[in-house]
């Protein structure tokens, strides 16, 4: 049995790098949860998927419904990912001010 080694972690902020709906690429988020699979059927057969949100909405589309939807906050794979470590205090003090409005 092996564990899968997950990329991100809760509280991180991360830049989209794979994404079903292509427009989602780029995007920055933090990490806030593992996904409990709220709000339907989005990501499938991915592994380890986070709840994240973002500044901006993004486009998820439920599969099972077939429709899309624009939301802050959502589901992303940890595979789709990429952890931004290592910035300047300023920079990411300024991106988390960006998602905590989103929260709000």
């Amino acid at each position: 049995m092996s564990v899968e080694k997950l990329r991100c972690r809760v509280g991180d902020l991360a830049v989209i790098i794979g994404a079903d709906n292509r427009c989602n690429i780029g995007n920055i988020v933090q990490i806030i949860a593992a996904y409990d699979g709220a709000r339907g059927r989005y990501v499938e057969g991915y592994g380890h998927v986070w709840t994240v949100i973002s500044p901006r909405a993004m486009t998820w589309r439920n599969q099972s419904l077939g429709k899309r939807f624009r939301w802050k906050r959502g589901p992303v794979p940890d595979v789709q990912l990429q952890p931004i470590r290592g910035q300047t205090p300023q920079k990411v003090n300024r991106q988390s001010a960006e998602l905590a409005a989103c929260r709000t």
